[in-house]
């Protein structure tokens, strides 16, 4: 199938579509925000009824992207005929179905992703993890079906492609995913409204988590890895630490260890050829080859030995 013969499938399934319920994975991120809500905008502009459902969600940090608040919170999904679930490997990781995987009562299942390892759990798989976001993927569609995305829907996928490519830093970007960019600024993406509402608009109760995360950084140079964590009570400053920890030239791989209330999320990220969505695969997560992620019960501190211990076997 090419690319257009994919996306052709994608929009054959959506038009035949009354009710669609979007879902992204737990702990969303600014491309899983970004795409699904320029998608929903492309929904209702079909004339369907479509819902953006993130379970427990807290718009705090994307409250500069147009219609957040029409997110619903709700525990359980609305009910619907299709459900489209974006930037996600595996329907686990949605947010409320880590035990349980799709919900019944949807006559139609789409997976719409680009993270390596994906279950293929829809009905239509639409996976390419040659795409460098769910954002820049979402763009391409847009082109292909002749849609005429407005001025909130660019920066919502700017936003997207801007963050999981680390500012264009990281391995993934493309020339098409420079070509996708410059497309959303054309169509009213402002870069610096962009980049100050991701990076520059930190509060002190952030900047102090941010310190305590690097005050407890720890390098084992024997391996080549770099840790730290963060307490269920602590600001959420993950990205910001993985991005300082990045920084660091003696870094090969990197491990962020967050506690919440009934686990550990656990971020990977690698500045060599070792692939850590292989790596996490092993504590049911998975992602990008150089960056990934896994959800593991247990305390902060046993889940630290565990996956160590494993990130030393896997290194030696």
């Amino acid at each position: 199938m090419t690319d257009n013969e994919i996306f052709q499938s994608l929009h054959a399934q959506l038009t035949t579509a009354k009710y669609v319920v979007i879902a992204v994975h737990a702990d969303p991120d600014m491309d899983a925000i970004g795409s699904a809500l320029a998608m929903r905008t492309y929904l209702m502009d079909q004339g369907k009824v479509a819902t953006l459902w993130l379970r427990g969600f807290s718009a705090r940090h994307y409250d500069f992207l147009a219609d957040v608040a029409s997110i619903v919170t709700d525990p359980e999904p609305p009910h619907g005929d299709t459900l489209l679930v974006m930037d996600c490997a595996t329907a686990y990781r949605v947010e409320g179905w880590q035990k349980t995987g799709v919900p019944s009562g949807y006559s139609t299942v789409i997976n719409w992703d680009h993270h390596q390892h994906n279950d293929q759990f829809g009905q239509l798989n639409v996976v390419d993890t040659g795409m460098s976001s769910m954002g820049e993927y979402v763009y391409w569609f847009f082109k292909s079906v002749g849609y005429a995305l407005d001025a909130n829907q660019a920066t919502q996928l700017y936003a997207a492609i801007v963050y999981d490519t680390g500012r264009f830093a990281y391995s993934n970007v493309t020339t098409s995913t420079f070509q996708a960019s410059a497309a959303l600024v054309e169509a009213g993406a402002q870069p610096e409204v962009v980049n100050n509402a991701i990076y520059n608009a930190k509060s002190v109760s952030q900047i102090k988590g941010l310190a305590t995360a690097m005050g407890r950084l720890t390098i084992e140079r024997r391996y080549g890895y770099v840790y730290t964590y963060l307490l269920p009570d602590e600001p959420p400053v993950s990205q910001d630490s993985l991005e300082l920890m990045r920084s660091l030239k003696t870094a090969k791989v990197l491990v962020l260890f967050r506690g919440k209330e009934c686990g550990v999320k656990v971020s990977f990220r690698s500045k060599t050829d070792f692939d850590v969505a292989t790596f996490a695969q092993q504590f049911g997560g998975g992602g990008h080859r150089r960056a990934s992620g896994a959800f593991v019960s247990g305390s902060v501190e046993s889940v630290i030995d565990t996956v160590l211990q494993a990130l030393e076997n896997a290194l030696r």
